[in-house]
């Protein structure tokens, strides 16, 4: 497995697509928050996560490929989706999945934005 990438100095993770699956469709709670945990993405400023469109019955890799961005200081994810909606579901699984609902701060909830970004054209 590739290793997740932290830029300490800028409190800045990428984390890998494995990790960010796990995360997605992991059902256990315990190990979905001994993942972030792993990870420190508590303790990020900016997290990363490379959102493909693969279900648990999928073989691997999924057909399709989005970016979430997390911004701990607007509490906001953002959704970078070149075909608009085609991942959507799949981010807020994400979103929703790693929600501590006991420890989510005094931001409350984060909020969930698509953002317009270049379209691909196939």
């Amino acid at each position: 497995m590739k290793e997740d990438t932290t830029m300490n100095a800028n409190k800045i993770l990428l984390v890998n697509p494995s990790s960010t699956f796990l995360l997605k469709e992991c059902e256990d709670k315990k190990v979905v928050h001994d993942a972030k945990l792993d990870l420190k993405i508590n303790e990020m400023e900016w997290v990363f996560y490379p959102i493909n469109n693969n279900k648990k019955t999928d073989s691997v890799g999924g057909t399709h490929w989005s970016l979430l961005l997390y911004c701990k200081k607007d509490n906001t994810f953002y959704h970078f989706d070149p075909i608009e909606d085609k991942n959507t579901d799949h981010a807020k699984k994400l979103v929703i999945n790693t929600i501590d609902m006991n420890n989510f701060g005094r931001n409350g909830l984060p909020e969930y934005k698509d953002v317009v970004c270049p379209q691909q054209v196939n």
